[in-house]
């Protein structure tokens, strides 16, 4: 997905360049942005290319750099993912933060302060560790629901793209209509933010749909029974993910689970006397950007409509798939 990195800005930057091919963040070129979902076979995830932690990391850094010129702040958006572990939110989904979504964000700072490599590169540049450990600080990186920042303008634009929803040349008409204004992107025209928002809410919807939330939920129900019986470590997590998925298919066990896992095609609604069900809900993404001066809700009725539906989402009810893909 570096498809799009010409767009977010002309050119790479070579501080990020430098820091993007140390070990710890080539590592999530092998870590998916689609939490293992893409392993399924799913039709709703298949994806037009590749599309990792790394490709989205670099993209986010591009973008906070395009809008602010601020280096220490497309460095804390590099980072930003750096403690992913495989399949990523799959392991919010095993430590039961999968409503939040940021179990392992709290590590970032030991990664960075214990990596050689990228203390050696940020000491040569006299950039202090609090200046670039927390992309949260920084509002164009990060900021609160439903407003527009550089980690969800990527993985909107990434998955939108990827899931041809829209083509490259409507991705370059929406970023070339951004401009930040009181620390927040936003669009000039509100006919590019009705075709952003239309396909933002086709993503939102993907991200908590049925399939998506009981494939996590059964990838990190594996991945405990692997733990649990010593299969892997918890270390292990910080592999990349061919390496983790190797670790699953040389033990009997995981590997008759994993290979169900990625045979699963269909999911659907269960009463609780199913083999293998579960409920479980997920943390809802949306973007509600602003266009000039006024959020898009307040501009586009029926886009207000499908944010109030998206948010009164009902998770209540229990799934599962067919019986061969089931745990025991």
């Amino acid at each position: 997905m570096d498809r799009l990195w010409t767009i977010y800005h002309e050119h790479m930057i070579d501080i990020i360049e430098k820091l993007a091919h140390t070990s710890s963040m080539q590592r999530l070129k092998n870590v998916g942005m689609n939490c293992g979902v893409e392993y399924t076979k799913v039709n709703i995830f298949s994806m037009r290319y590749p599309y990792s932690r790394y490709d989205h990391s670099v993209g986010v850094a591009l973008i906070i750099y395009h809008f602010t010129k601020d280096i220490k702040q497309a460095i804390a958006g590099l980072f930003h993912d750096l403690s992913t572990p495989c399949f990523a939110h799959v392991i919010d989904f095993l430590n039961n933060d999968h409503d939040v979504q940021e179990s392992y964000e709290y590590l970032i700072k030991d990664m960075i302060v214990n990596d050689a490599e990228i203390m050696n590169i940020l000491n040569s540049l006299d950039i202090k560790i609090e200046e670039i450990a927390d992309y949260h600080q920084y509002p164009i990186a990060d900021n609160n629901t439903p407003r527009l920042s550089a980690d969800r303008l990527e993985y909107t634009l990434g998955n939108m793209y990827n899931y041809s929803f829209v083509s490259y040349e409507d991705i370059k008409m929406i970023y070339d209509d951004l401009y930040v204004k009181n620390d927040e992107i936003i669009f000039k025209d509100q006919n590019i933010a009705k075709l952003f928002c239309d396909n933002m809410l086709k993503c939102s919807k993907i991200y908590i749909c049925n399939e998506d939330r009981f494939c996590m939920q059964f990838l990190a129900d594996i991945i405990k029974v692997a733990i649990n019986d010593d299969i892997i470590k918890k270390d292990d997590l910080y592999l990349d993910e061919k390496a983790l998925i190797n670790k699953l298919n040389t033990h009997k066990k995981t590997a008759k689970l994993f290979n169900n896992y990625c045979n699963i095609k269909t999911v659907y609604k269960c009463t609780n006397n199913e083999k293998y069900c579960i409920k479980v809900s997920a943390k809802i993404r949306y973007i509600d950007p602003i266009v000039n001066d006024e959020r898009y809700s307040r501009l586009d009725e029926n886009f207000n409509d499908e944010i109030i539906q998206l948010l009164s989402t009902d998770f209540d009810f229990y799934l599962t798939s067919v019986e061969e893909n089931m745990i025991s």
